[in-house]
């Protein structure tokens, strides 16, 4: 991934993406007890 590629922003919101989906993925762990496989 060449990010120097890209504008600030485009890394920013990918990141924060990638933050939400870690986020949503640690809660259902939770909830759940038990792991889950998540396919994009």
């Amino acid at each position: 991934l060449f990010f120097n590629s890209f504008p600030p922003m485009f890394c920013g919101l990918f990141y924060i993406i990638f933050l939400c989906f870690v986020s949503y993925w640690i809660w259902d762990f939770i909830q759940d007890g038990k792991f889950r496989t998540y396919l994009p």
